[in-house]
């Protein structure tokens, strides 16, 4: 029982890794882009725009996580 609960933490660790690196070549992209995209007078939307999403979907997926989970148990 052991070395499996040690193999699975030990590819969640690895995993997460993988995913971190992931994110930190995704973010810096998706913020070069819209500033590329938009001029000057319209950056200041986009990148708000970009910001909102990016904060509703955290909280927006976390209550759905949360009642997908209550109806589970």
């Amino acid at each position: 029982m052991y070395n499996v609960v040690g193999i699975a933490y030990m590819q969640g660790m690895v995993l997460s890794a993988i995913n971190g690196v992931g994110l930190s070549l995704v973010i810096p992209n998706a913020q070069s882009i819209t500033a590329d995209y938009y001029d000057e007078l319209d950056r200041g939307k986009a990148f708000g725009a970009l910001y909102m999403t990016s904060a509703l979907g955290g909280a927006f997926g976390s209550l759905y996580a949360t009642n997908q989970g209550q109806h589970a148990s």
